[in-house]
């Protein structure tokens, strides 16, 4: 319980932080964007998604 919110907390203050550096524009945008494609690679790619998907095609 005391982790679950002490995650909580600190992401909320990454977030606040974030978003006092960045703000909440155009760049605040790219910068979810880019996230976004870096974890969905790193899921497809990183956690063997695709080498388990091609195998049983090869």
């Amino acid at each position: 319980m005391v982790s679950t919110f002490s995650s909580r907390f600190l992401g909320f203050f990454r977030e606040l932080l974030t978003a006092d550096i960045i703000g909440g524009g155009v760049l605040m945008s790219a910068w979810v964007l880019a996230s976004t494609i870096a974890n969905m690679a790193r899921r497809v790619l990183g956690e063997g998604a695709l080498g388990m998907a091609l195998v049983p095609v090869l």
